[in-house]
């Protein structure tokens, strides 16, 4: 299995999409309801920043437990700095957006940041193997995208 963590679209492209509605599987990221060591691969592409603080370790335990060992776990989260940047720049409706989130459904809220030195932090809390750490533009914002693997043993 492969797992999509934030994205309603059901039958993504051969993925098993994971979020609160419209989903396959519509359960908190923290409590996916996936058996343990099934997936090969869980994505969390601007997810993460949508659920608070306090539930960020226990979504990240939750992929590992998921993961099967040697999974590949890739993670992606607006920067925060940037964020904020744009907000002080311009203090128009896109940096609250950024900011914020959309705010048009239940779960477009943005509830926590991150910059790469807290994301790189809290996935090695989680017991992940850091593969790789890259800037990237995506969602029209700088973004830290993370590469990792559940350890085998």
């Amino acid at each position: 299995m492969k797992l999509t963590v934030g994205t309603a679209a059901p039958g993504s492209d051969g993925w098993t999409t994971l979020d609160l509605v419209g989903a396959d599987i519509c359960n908190p990221m923290w409590a996916t309801g996936v058996p343990y060591g099934t997936a090969e691969e869980v994505r969390c592409i601007h997810a993460l920043e949508h659920i608070p603080r306090d539930r960020v370790e226990p979504a990240l335990r939750e992929f590992y437990r998921v993961l099967r060992p040697g999974g590949v776990l890739t993670l992606e989260v607006p920067t925060l700095a940037y964020v904020c940047s744009q907000w002080l720049e311009y203090r128009d409706h896109w940096g609250l957006q950024l900011l914020f989130g959309l705010q048009d459904r239940p779960g477009q809220f943005h509830l926590t940041g991150f910059d790469a030195h807290s994301l790189r932090k809290a996935v090695e809390l989680a017991e992940f193997v850091v593969d790789a750490e890259q800037r990237e533009w995506s969602f029209e914002q700088w973004s830290i995208r993370l590469a990792g693997h559940r350890p085998l043993r």
